[in-house]
């Protein structure tokens, strides 16, 4: 596959990262006169999901085709569904303002690149799989911030677990985990907690500790509810409603509940996701 490039036009693209990604371009033409050409870009991404764009260093010289090239992320270690892009033949470097025809799109990975005449959509197949640690070490009298949404990102959450350390103090904490508003936050006036799935509660006490883990199916396998309550293993038979999709502009709808927690304890937490780029 060729594409029609004339004098003066620039090849741009626009990217979504959520990983900082050295992006190399390279992009082969070959000319009416049968001169051949090469225009190439380097451009470094954020790590906010954001759009940004980019463009080659100077314009094709003369009326031709774009016949080949690539774009490849060279270093920042994005995985699949972290870094997607797409390019364009198009009469000016700013955004969409002169685009004439797109000539890639895809996720760049590994040794994947993003090739010339491939297009790829950002939700096919399977996202990256990752492990978030939203808390680390943080003390049992702070709320977890739960598990939410990222700009212009779908995530699906599959496992999740809260490992909690009680201290010395013979008080009683209670940890247990919440499903609210999974669709979308609540209409006005709305004034509940909008908690739909409330599992078992763990309690714990002086010098205790306790593990709330939860999975989505895997294979063949049903999902789970698991807490190890001081050495004390239980499999709930609440069946759990993992895996969940999150978009973009939803609450936060996931959350682990600690009632009584104390500035001595520390606790920790952990999710499984996979993610995709929305456009």
């Amino acid at each position: 596959m060729r594409y029609r490039i004339r004098t003066g036009d620039y090849i741009r693209g626009n990217v979504i990262s959520s990983v900082a990604t050295e992006l190399h371009g390279s992009f082969e033409l070959v000319y009416d006169n049968g001169k051949s050409d090469t225009m190439t870009f380097v451009f470094t991404t954020g790590a906010a999901s954001a759009f940004e764009a980019f463009n080659t260093a100077g314009p094709a010289n003369n009326d031709g085709y774009v016949v080949g090239g690539c774009v490849t992320g060279v270093s920042g270690g994005p995985k699949r569904g972290d870094c997607f892009l797409a390019c364009w033949i198009a009469t000016k470097t700013d955004e969409n303002s002169g685009d004439r025809q797109r000539i890639c799109a895809g996720y760049t990975y590994g040794f994947t690149s993003v090739d010339v005449g491939n297009f790829e959509n950002p939700l096919s197949g399977r996202g990256h799989l990752k492990i978030v640690n939203t808390e680390l070490n943080v003390a049992g009298n702070v709320a977890p911030a739960g598990f939410g949404a990222v700009t212009n990102t779908l995530r699906k959450l599959h496992a999740a677990v809260i490992l909690y350390n009680a201290d010395g103090n013979a008080a009683t904490r209670t940890v247990d985990v919440r499903l609210r508003f999974p669709l979308g936050a609540a209409p006005t006036g709305f004034g509940g907690a909008g908690d739909v799935w409330v599992p078992t509660t763990l309690t714990l006490t002086l010098g205790e500790e306790g593990i709330y883990y939860l999975s989505g199916p895997v294979d063949s396998l049903e999902g789970f509810v698991v807490t190890n309550d001081n050495g004390t293993i239980v499999v709930q038979t609440t069946r759990t409603p993992l895996p969940i999709l999150i978009g973009e502009a939803d609450p936060i709808s996931f959350i682990f509940v600690i009632a009584a927690g104390l500035a001595g304890d520390v606790y920790s937490t952990y999710y499984l996701v996979e993610e995709w780029k929305v456009l």
